[in-house]
C-alpha cells in the first residue's frame, strides 16, 4: 500500500510540476458587462414576433369545458348503442327460440293422430 501511495505521489508531482496555472484578474466594470450583453439584444431581435400569432394557435383548441361536454356526450352515446346491441341481441335470441319451440307443432301433431288413432279405430303407441 505504501509502494501504491508512493508511486501515484511521485506522478502527481511530475505532472502538476510542468504545467504553470495562470490566473488573469480582470475589472469587472460596467463598461465590461455592456460590451458582453451588447450582442445579447440583437439575439432577441424578432422574438416577439415568433409570438404574434400564438393566440390564433390556440383559439383551435378544445377547452376544458369542450372536452367535459363532448366526454358526456361520449358517454350517453355509449350507453344507446349498448341498449341497441341488447335490443338486438335479445331480437335474435327471441328470433331462435321462436323456431326452436315446438310445443305448438306438437300439440298440432297430437291432435292429427288422435284423429287418426280415432279414424282408424285404433291406438298408436308414442
Amino acid at each position: 500500500m505504501i509502494l501504491f501511495v508512493f508511486f501515484i505521489d511521485t506522478i502527481l508531482k511530475q505532472r502538476y510540476n510542468k504545467q504553470v496555472i495562470k490566473y488573469k484578474i480582470m475589472e469587472l466594470t460596467r463598461e465590461y458587462f455592456d460590451k458582453g450583453l451588447k450582442g445579447l439584444d440583437k439575439r432577441f431581435d424578432g422574438i416577439d414576433k415568433r409570438f404574434d400569432g400564438i393566440d390564433k394557435r390556440f383559439e383551435a383548441m378544445a377547452t376544458k369545458e369542450d372536452l367535459k361536454a363532448q366526454t358526456k356526450e361520449l358517454k350517453a352515446f355509449a350507453v344507446e348503442q349498448t341498449d341497441e346491441l341488447a335490443r338486438i341481441v335479445k331480437g335474435g335470441f327471441d328470433d331462435v327460440l321462436d323456431r326452436l319451440d315446438v310445443r305448438e307443432r306438437m300439440a298440432k301433431m297430437e291432435k292429427k293422430m288422435m284423429k287418426i288413432e280415432q279414424a282408424l279405430h285404433m291406438e298408436i303407441e308414442t
